[in-house]
């Protein structure tokens, strides 16, 4: 299933899987046009007692993950996301002007 939603939604979608912790994917796309598609995780077990429950709309506007299919860390802006996918669910972000 696919839905399109707003980078102010895709924002709170990410921070309720940092919240719960869920591995998801993604596909952004690099400065030179390249599309990437991997795997990730906001928190690390030792991040998961630092995290704070307050949701920041800034916080989100460049996000750090840990990408699991290269065992590395990534540092996105959320210009850079195209969709996100989660239970099955395709997330096309599409930017707020």
């Amino acid at each position: 299933m696919n839905k399109t939603i707003t980078s102010r939604k895709a924002k709170v979608l990410l921070h309720k899987l940092k919240q719960n912790n869920r591995m998801f994917f993604i596909e952004y796309q690099k400065p030179n046009e390249e599309r990437v598609h991997t795997m990730c995780r906001m928190l690390l077990n030792k991040q998961i007692s630092d995290s704070k429950g307050i949701f920041d709309h800034q916080q989100y506007d460049n996000i750090e993950m840990f990408d699991i299919t290269d065992q590395s860390f990534l540092k996105l802006q959320i210009e850079e996301i195209l969709f996100i996918k989660y239970n099955d669910k395709r997330y096309y972000v599409i930017q707020n002007n």
